[in-house]
């Protein structure tokens, strides 16, 4: 009986060392794919530079996170994120969520910034969609638009978002819902679903919500 718990306790002890390892192997493997965002991202945008503070793996999941992320160009950081997750592998990323989103953007005559509970992708395939970004970066957008039609997205999410709109300090209003788009494929979007309010500066519209539903959209050019 002492042989057979001896046995067993060395079993389980190599299996959680082996799972160490590869939960270790899981981390360096995330790591270097973090990095290699850093560098497409600062690549891909002058005076960009990405930032994050910690990276871990759940070898069992398959998936990666990252806490703390930011993209800031010229010292103004742009968007952040408390979290990312990643999941997937060389054909197909399975899922990918942002927590905690916030975002600025200065437009002509008014500042912009954007908040997120989460911002969503699921079961993308990567091999038209690093051809879509290839042709962004290469400034191509009849390219780009014409990738569109080969894109495969199985869904795209926006929860919880709330755009505010500012002249100075100055609040002009603001829109704020939830996003969904479905069965992105063939140039066509399956179903897209819009719901949320808007409030402005003069009340007029204060509480006035939305709904939007509709199927089979066609996004081909």
């Amino acid at each position: 009986m002492k042989r057979v718990v001896f046995g067993l306790a060395v079993a389980a002890a190599c299996a959680a060392g082996g799972y160490l390892f590869l939960s270790q192997y899981a981390k360096n493997a995330a790591k270097e794919a973090v990095a290699n965002i850093e560098r497409e991202i600062e690549a891909s945008i002058p005076g960009s530079d990405f930032t994050y503070q910690n990276v871990s793996a759940d070898f069992m999941k398959g998936e990666a996170q990252v806490s703390d992320i930011a993209i800031s160009v010229t010292g103004q950081t742009i968007v952040s994120a408390k979290q990312l997750k990643l999941m997937g592998n060389e054909t197909v990323l399975q899922n990918l969520e942002l927590e905690a989103v916030e975002g600025s953007l200065q437009l002509e005559y008014e500042d912009l910034s954007i908040t997120a509970r989460a911002l969503g992708l699921a079961n993308v395939e990567l091999d038209n969609a690093i051809k879509l970004i290839d042709a962004v970066k290469a400034g191509d957008p009849m390219t780009a638009l014409s990738l569109l039609s080969n894109l495969s997205v199985g869904e795209l999410k926006l929860e919880g978002i709330m755009l505010s709109f500012k002249d100075g300090d100055e609040a002009l209003g603001k829109i704020s819902g939830d996003i969904i788009l479905s069965g992105i494929k063939n140039g066509t979007i399956d179903k897209l679903n819009v719901s949320g309010s808007i409030e402005d500066a003069l009340g007029s519209v204060n509480g006035s919500s939305f709904k939007v539903e509709l199927a089979a959209l066609n996004m081909s050019v």
